[in-house]
């Protein structure tokens, strides 16, 4: 099965390597699943039932299956918020317009050029989609749930869609009833520090750091050349660091710098003492750190974490460094800049106050709409209708082109109008000139 975990940091950046890892999770990803032995063993166990399926969005073509085998409607959670394929596979119209693909990186505020590039691109996926990859996954389909409809029924046939996404530190786009916003669901109220832990930050007077490139990104593997330049940043501060290195040890680390392979990153961020955040940009750890209302320093690796953080400096409320940029100059010039312009904090604060203003709390919303759909056996009258059209209806394709033909033939018919007119004309001139001649003979 192929994992990301795998990968080091070089590899992540890699266009090619990437690129790869990426569409073969998308292709393959549920077939990897299915194929494991233990989910042969322990879901297709006989007698098993489930009330509800929740599935992932991210290569869950094949996964779909599942509702169909246990009989019960199916959930798609994004992680990522809302992505143009979901919001297709729920019947939002006009997706290019306004939703850019997360990978080429462009805001959705589109000038006409980018909503050109981003529409060929969406359109291409679409349609390789539709008419390539799904025909494909329809005998995978089959070899795990004979008897199952197509995949493109079951993909469409979502109950509900949980989209990890708030418009506190995003856009407000367009959604349909059976599309929920539980963005910051997984963050929970902080429970009390390790003592050492506690002490440390207790401690920190002049404030403290965090540092983090995610659960996926070893540290250790940056060039030693890169874990240099920040350490020597890094000494220059007076306040204290935290940083999530994965080796027990690391030279030429100064006193301010502890490292730990784990660290609890919603407690820690919610410390009072925690002034700044240097981050992946990953969208969970976006939400923890508008949370706790803490500013970041956003340092993408890969996938949906240069959108992110693009638009949380846009927002104001964080500073990009580039991954092959990360040196001591450009440290102490984020670092310095995040901490001694309030304009940062100031906006930090400002959406974490939004986020928070909410008649509920974002779990339990996601907790009340999954029982919803469980009582309601999937709640069909939420789907919006345009969910039952195809791609071709939806984005009237097979309307323009009633009317581009309706246009075809009608400049057509005028033409041919117009040529007999003119021929008309032009044989009553011809007539009347010979009977000219004729009498002048």
């Amino acid at each position: 099965m192929c994992v990301i975990e795998n990968l080091a940091i070089k590899d992540k950046v890699d266009p090619t390597t990437f690129q790869n890892t990426f569409m073969s999770l998308v292709f393959d990803g549920g077939k990897h699943v299915l194929e494991d032995e233990n989910v042969q063993k322990e879901i297709f166990k006989p007698g098993l039932h489930f009330d509800l399926i929740i599935i992932h969005k991210f290569g869950e073509e094949l996964l779909t299956g599942l509702s169909y085998h246990f009989k019960a409607p199916y959930i798609l959670l994004s992680t990522i918020g809302q992505s143009f394929v979901g919001s297709m596979q729920v019947g939002l119209p006009g997706v290019p317009a306004y939703l850019p693909d997360f990978l080429i990186n462009i805001s959705p505020e589109m000038c006409f050029f980018q909503r050109l590039i981003n529409t060929v691109i969406i359109d291409s996926m679409l349609i390789y989609g539709y008419f390539f990859h799904f025909r494909k996954l329809d005998n995978d389909m089959q070899k795990f749930f004979p008897g199952a409809p197509s995949v493109s029924d079951l993909y469409f046939n979502v109950s509900l869609y949980l989209w990890n996404s708030h418009p506190s530190y995003g856009f407000s786009l367009p959604s349909v009833p059976n599309a929920i916003d539980v963005g910051g669901f997984h963050v929970s109220d902080p429970k009390p520090l390790p003592k050492d832990l506690k002490t440390i930050l207790d401690g920190a007077k002049d404030g403290a750091i965090f540092f983090s490139l995610g659960s996926n990104v070893r540290a250790f593997s940056l060039p030693n050349e890169t874990k240099d330049g920040i350490l020597k940043s890094f000494s220059k501060l007076k306040q204290v660091v935290l940083w999530k290195f994965e080796d027990p040890e690391l030279p030429n680390k100064p006193k301010n710098v502890h490292i730990s392979k784990w660290y609890p990153q919603q407690d820690i961020l919610a410390h009072p003492n925690v002034k700044l955040f240097i981050t992946h940009g990953g969208l969970l750890s976006l939400t923890e750190a508008v949370y706790n209302g803490v500013p970041i320093i956003g340092i993408p690796v890969f996938g949906d974490q240069f959108y992110n953080v693009e638009e949380a400096v846009k927002q104001g409320y964080a500073y990009k460094v580039l991954y092959n940029e990360m040196n001591e100059k450009n440290f102490d010039k984020a670092i310095g800049e995040m901490l001694n312009n309030k304009k940062y904090y100031e906006n930090m604060k400002e959406k974490s106050r939004v986020f928070h203003d909410r008649p509920v709390k974002p779990l339990d919303s996601t907790i009340y709409w999954i029982e919803y759909v469980i009582r309601h056996r999937g709640a069909p009258h939420l789907r919006s209708i345009t969910a039952n059209l195809s791609w071709i209806q939806l984005q009237l394709l097979d309307v323009y082109a009633t009317l581009l033909v309706l246009l075809f033939i009608a400049f057509k018919c005028i033409q041919i109008v117009i040529r007999k007119i003119v021929n008309k004309i032009c044989n009553c001139k011809s007539s009347k000139k010979e009977k000219t001649i004729k009498k002048t003979q």
